[in-house]
C-alpha cells in the first residue's frame, strides 16, 4: 500500500495506568514537558497471577488511576522512556504506559500502520458480570486487567420509581499481544454472548509505544514488524461537563447515535494560573462519552460537538477519534 492510503497520524493518546496516589508524579512530568491538559480516571487493577491469600483477604484488586494525555507523535518515544525511567514501570506492579494513535474523521483513508505487536482490547459489559469476566480471562491465560466503572447512555424510565435509570457498566482494558487477540475475541464472544443484543461490546485498538512489566513474558523476538491494518470503526471519545452527558447524547442522537458508554473523569489544567490570588487551577469534573461509530458518523459527531453550548463548561468540549481494528458486539443501529 502507498502512503496516500494510510491515515496521517500526528497526535497520540497517552494512557498511564499507575497505583492510586502515583498519578501526581505523572502530571508533574507532563508539566515539565510542556503539556497543558490531562484527565484522570479512577480504576481497579487485577493481576493475572492468582494469589489465594490476598483473595481470601479481599485484597486481590488494587486501586488504580488512569492518566490520559494528548501528545505529539514525535514526542511519544521520549515521553514513554521518561515515564519508564522515573516511575520504573518495568518493575512488577508499578504500572503500564502506552500510546494509541489519534485519527480524525476527515482523514483520507481507512488504513493504519501498526508500529507495535501489542493491542489494547476494550470490553464493555454489564457491571454484574465484571468479576466473572476477570476470573474467566485469567483462567484462559491472559495477563492484567484494568476496570473502570461506567454507565450506559441508553437510560430508561423505571415503571415503579418513576425515574430515569442508567444501566451500570464496566469498561475493562487489557493489553494483548497480536498473536492472542483473535483467540480473546473468540473466547469472550462465546462466553458472554456478544452476538446477542445488549450483552456487551469488544473493540481492539492498535498501540504505538508501550512499556511496563506485563510485556516481559509476552515478548516474541522476530515478530516486531510493522503491519498495515484496516480501520473498521472509529472510537469517538467526547469530553463534556459532568452535568451535560444527557444533553450531549440528545444532540448526537439526531445524527444516528443510539448507544454510548459514559465514564467519570477529572480534568486537570497543568499550567499555573495567572490569577495572583489563586495561583492554581481547580480540577473540574467531566464526563467522557465513548461511542463506536463509522467514519462518516464520527466526522458528524466531531462537527456537532463545538456547536453545543453546555452549562457549567470549564473549557470548550472536544472529541477525538481512535482507530478500531477489530470489533465484536457492535450493531448497525448503534452507529456502526
Amino acid at each position: 500500500m502507498t502512503n496516500s492510503s494510510t491515515e496521517q497520524v500526528d497526535y497520540c493518546l497517552l494512557a498511564v495506568v499507575v497505583n492510586r496516589g502515583k498519578a501526581e508524579k505523572v502530571l508533574q512530568l507532563a508539566r515539565k514537558k510542556g503539556l497543558t491538559k490531562a484527565n484522570c480516571i479512577f480504576a481497579q487493577g487485577r493481576s493475572a497471577a492468582p494469589n489465594p491469600f490476598l483473595e481470601w483477604l479481599a485484597l486481590g484488586e488494587v486501586d488504580k488511576e488512569v492518566v490520559l494525555l494528548g501528545i505529539k507523535k514525535q514526542d511519544e518515544e521520549e515521553f514513554i522512556s521518561l515515564l519508564d525511567d522515573k516511575l520504573h514501570l518495568c518493575r512488577p506492579h508499578r504500572g503500564i504506559a502506552f500510546t494509541i494513535p489519534i485519527i480524525y474523521p476527515c482523514g483520507s483513508a481507512g488504513f493504519y500502520k501498526s508500529e507495535s505487536p501489542y493491542r489494547c482490547a476494550m470490553i464493555i459489559l454489564n457491571e454484574d458480570v465484571a468479576d466473572e469476566f476477570g476470573d474467566f480471562i485469567r483462567e484462559k491465560g491472559y495477563a492484567g486487567l484494568t476496570t473502570i466503572k461506567a454507565k450506559g447512555a441508553a437510560s430508561f424510565m423505571h415503571p415503579l420509581m418513576d425515574m430515569k435509570v442508567e444501566p451500570a457498566k464496566a469498561l475493562m482494558l487489557m493489553i494483548v499481544h497480536r498473536n492472542k487477540t483473535d483467540r480473546l475475541i473468540e473466547l469472550v464472544t462465546e462466553r458472554f454472548n456478544l452476538n446477542a443484543e445488549n450483552t456487551g461490546v469488544l473493540a481492539v485498538l492498535p498501540i504505538n509505544r508501550i512499556t511496563g512489566s506485563i510485556l516481559e513474558k509476552e515478548r516474541r523476538p522476530g515478530q516486531e514488524k510493522e503491519e498495515e491494518l484496516p480501520v473498521m470503526q472509529h472510537m469517538v471519545i467526547a469530553t463534556v461537563p459532568h452535568t451535560s452527558a444527557e444533553e450531549y447524547m440528545h444532540s448526537v442522537k439526531k445524527l444516528g447515535v443510539s448507544g454510548s458508554t459514559i465514564i467519570h473523569s477529572r480534568f486537570i489544567y497543568l499550567l499555573p494560573s495567572t490569577d495572583i490570588l489563586l495561583p492554581f487551577h481547580a480540577d473540574a469534573e467531566e464526563k467522557m462519552v465513548i461511542t463506536l461509530a463509522s467514519r462518516s458518523l464520527a466526522r458528524d459527531i466531531r462537527h456537532q460537538l463545538p456547536l453545543i453550548e453546555f452549562k457549567d463548561q470549564v473549557e470548550k468540549p472536544y472529541a477525538i477519534s481512535l482507530p478500531v481494528i477489530q470489533t465484536q458486539g457492535v450493531r448497525e443501529e448503534s452507529g456502526g
